[in-house]
């Protein structure tokens, strides 16, 4: 961590008894856990578990998740009791720690055009792994041969890239993978609100991703001892 981001990071929680609460927000995927090729074996780094956990029964955190899965995979993975608020699929789908989900529905036509690629994708997965989801379709190509890796990834950017044009469609970049989904976009989301905050403090999991949350718990704990 740069000298700067940790005079930010002084001052951050320097301030932070003065609040009247919390909001932490969180992200899974190369955050809280690494990057696996199969994704239900990214499992959080060690120590985050039991960080957020102790935060969580602190009682002065609000805590979410922000992820680009469905909401439903991240309680499993987590082992958080009670589970924590997620927003999936980039911010489209809202799991509320009771259970109660909301989903962004797109327009009908957009739902058309996604039900023809997944129906494609079915057939042909263009030699990659095909992920469907609720506002998009997705194509993996983590753990196969740079020469296989830049063919999947030829063959998908044929089929996404016009579909992308189209109003309403995003594409996303991501480590070895593409993703065209319709809707919210969670990364210009968050980028408004560090943005607003001015909190331009990236930490490099896992060590001062634990070394953030432990601050956190020890901040929490004096917020609750002058907030009645």
């Amino acid at each position: 961590m740069t000298p700067e981001a940790e005079d930010k990071l002084e001052r951050f929680f320097g301030v932070f008894a003065a609040s009247a609460g919390a909001l932490l927000l969180l992200d899974y995927d190369g955050t809280l856990s690494g990057i696996r090729v199969d994704r239900f074996k990214a499992r959080p780094w060690a120590g985050v578990r039991e960080l957020l956990g102790r935060i969580q029964r602190q009682g002065r955190t609000r805590m979410a998740m922000i992820t680009g899965r469905p909401a439903n995979e991240i309680a499993p993975l987590l082992g958080l009791v009670p589970p924590l608020e997620v927003w999936g699929l980039h911010g489209a789908e809202r799991l509320y720690p009771d259970g109660r989900r909301e989903l962004e529905q797109a327009p009908a036509a957009s739902q058309l055009v996604l039900e023809d690629l997944r129906c494609r994708l079915e057939h042909d997965s263009l030699g990659g792994l095909f992920e469907d989801k609720a506002n998009g379709v997705v194509m993996h190509w983590r753990g196969v041969s740079r020469r296989k890796a830049a063919q999947i990834e030829k063959r998908t950017r044929e089929l996404f890239d016009p579909v992308a044009k189209m109003d309403g469609f995003s594409l996303l970049d991501f480590g070895a993978g593409l993703e065209l989904r319709v809707g919210r976009d969670k990364g210009g989301a968050v980028e408004a609100i560090l943005a607003e905050a001015d909190a331009d403090v990236w930490l490099r999991p896992p060590v001062e991703l634990r070394a953030f949350l432990e601050r956190w718990e020890r901040a929490a704990e004096g917020l609750a001892a002058v907030v009645p």
